[in-house]
């Protein structure tokens, strides 16, 4: 029997760890997330504009140039892209090439005409000795800029500063796609269905192990039966989820309503907190789940599960806040896969054994029986 002290000591581990393991995690996701900032940042321009870009109207770009090292050409224009947010070709450019040396203020003007599909646009800016963009030697494009139609356009705002990414010069890009070329890569859909026939199965045993837990009507059984029973549905609901792609769905969607309401930067400190958060309380539910197993005889499956489903359903959820340090880890590979999904797999796969050795023990009870 476990004594209140016992209990106290474990809550206040458990609670040290989630403490520890949030300051942590906050501070890996920063510096990745300067990192990330640092490195796609391009250094030689700043942009400002007044979002959004309206239907029938001139988008109008202020480009701040820093000091060139010699005379270049210059070239803006603007790309559209669906809803699905991949850019899916060229909608207008600012006309000729303009030469300059850097230190100076261009204004472009750009016409939005109209595109059945379009819903956000992005201004690309390049230098190239010759204007074509086959010789840039150095490229940026805005964030995506939502599009409004006539009827929907409100008063436009004051310019703000547009956040700017770095566009990969022809040799960049050459070794770019060199690399993903040479990349071992698991077939997602095939990762997708195993993920869900563990899923679905690790519900089904739990589910048996709920039928075959003792029948008393005391308090403690009808609480183990009911936890079993509880487990078994969220991993098969979670089953269902994954095979409909709904966790990549609603981060899909919630992306797009914060980029088409134009507060995409406000969900940032939305996303880490929620992110470190999850980290931090899974921490202390790991500690927390992992005593409890090694201290229980008779429900020490049953807590071996509880662990597998806390990492999946933790890693899933740090997954759908789609902070873009969280991504850059995500994009980390193990012998070409996804150390990311390879811990919700984990997760999944320990619910999955454990409920089938607690099935396998209460069969041998009853057999012994």
């Amino acid at each position: 029997m476990v004594g209140p002290g016992n209990k106290r000591r474990t809550v206040a581990l458990g609670l040290a760890a989630a403490g520890l393991i949030f300051a942590a995690a906050w501070a890996v996701v920063d510096l990745v997330d300067r990192r990330v900032r640092m490195r796609d940042r391009p250094d030689w321009l700043t942009v400002e504009a007044s979002l959004p870009a309206v239907v029938g109207r001139p988008f109008e770009l202020r480009v701040t140039l820093a000091d060139l090292a010699g005379p270049e050409l210059i070239v803006c224009g603007l790309r559209w892209t669906a809803a699905d947010r991949r850019i899916t070709g060229e909608l207008a450019s600012a006309g000729p090439a303009r030469e300059t040396r850097g230190g100076e203020i261009l204004d472009f003007r750009i016409e939005v005409r109209e595109k059945e599909e379009m819903r956000f646009v992005s201004a690309v800016i390049y230098l190239s000795p010759t204007g074509r963009w086959q010789d840039r030697t150095r490229g940026a494009s805005t964030e995506l800029i939502p599009v409004r139609r006539g009827t929907e356009a409100a008063e436009v705002p004051p310019p703000r500063a547009l956040r700017m990414s770095r566009t990969a010069t022809p040799a960049e890009q050459a070794a770019q796609e060199s690399r993903r070329a040479s990349e071992r890569r698991s077939p997602p859909v095939l990762l997708r269905l195993l993920l869900v026939v563990v899923l679905l199965s690790g519900g089904a045993l739990c589910g048996a192990a709920a039928v075959r837990q003792s029948r008393g009507r005391t308090r403690p059984l009808l609480l183990v039966r009911l936890a079993w029973a509880g487990i078994g549905l969220i991993l098969i609901v979670s089953g269902v989820l994954e095979t409909f792609d709904i966790p990549d769905r609603i981060t899909e969607w919630a992306r797009l309503a914060f980029m088409e309401r134009d507060i995409y930067e406000m969900r940032r400190p939305l996303q880490g907190a929620a992110a470190v958060t999850a980290a931090a309380v899974t921490a202390a539910l790991l500690v927390f789940g992992l005593g409890a197993a090694a201290r229980s005889r008779d429900h020490r499956w049953l807590w071996a599960v509880g662990v597998g489903v806390v990492v999946y359903l933790s890693m899933t959820l740090v997954g759908m806040t789609s902070f873009h340090p969280i991504d850059v880890l995500r994009r980390i590979t193990v012998l070409g896969v996804s150390a990311f999904h390879a811990a919700r797999g984990a997760g999944a796969v320990l619910a999955l054994v454990a409920a089938a050795a607690a099935l396998q023990k209460t069969r041998g009870t009853a057999a012994g029986g």
